[in-house]
């Protein structure tokens, strides 16, 4: 399957989930000994570790359909960069999607500038990087600092990885950003 089809069975998989027509595919036990020996992902879906954004149940996917990285505000470090490159290197995934969500806890504790005197304050340190300075006062600040972010992974994404830069660059891989609505349950692409 390549990029754009990928990226299809994505957001149909995401209109199934807003008009509550989920299909559940993949999900049987026919989907799960099929994978035993091999995987064959269509994309990997880099997305906050919120218990509210399950990428397999709001983009209506199945065992073995996403090789999915989750972590705090959807930020990279060397462990998230390399898992993403295992994913399109070596099991050949066409698609890297990357999803803010809104209301995103960790991106309103960054504008707030809040300590959370703990490891946490490593995610926030890099969120406020790619957020840069926005002013919490601002109209609509949150959401604009969610996608800000999406957009600053995605070139970070780039910038700090050679071989998923080159794969880009060949139309082997296809890079882009997301936002995820609670409200609505609607996936849109921002980038």
């Amino acid at each position: 399957m390549n990029a754009d089809l990928a990226l299809q069975e994505l957001l149909c998989g995401n209109k199934r989930f807003v008009e509550l027509k989920s299909i559940h595919p993949h999900q049987n036990d026919v989907r799960r000994k099929s994978t035993v020996d091999l995987q064959q992902p269509i994309a990997v879906v880099v997305t906050c570790s919120d218990s509210r954004v399950p990428p397999e149940i709001i983009l209506d996917q199945g065992l073995g359909d996403l090789f999915v990285v989750r972590i705090a505000g959807n930020i990279l470090n060397k462990h998230v960069i390399g898992s993403i490159e295992y994913a399109v290197k070596y099991v050949d995934v066409p698609l890297i999607m990357v999803i803010g969500h809104e209301n995103c806890a960790a991106i309103d504790v960054t504008l707030k500038n809040i300590s959370t005197q703990c490891c946490m304050d490593n995610v926030l340190e890099t969120i406020r990087q790619n957020v840069g300075d926005i002013d919490p006062n601002q109209h609509d600040a949150l959401n604009i600092a969610i996608k800000k972010n999406v957009n600053a992974v995605i070139n970070n994404l780039k910038a700090s990885s050679p071989t998923i830069l080159q794969l880009i660059n060949d139309n082997k891989v296809k890079l882009v950003g997301a936002y995820y609505h609670f409200t609505s349950g609607i996936v849109d692409i921002i980038s």
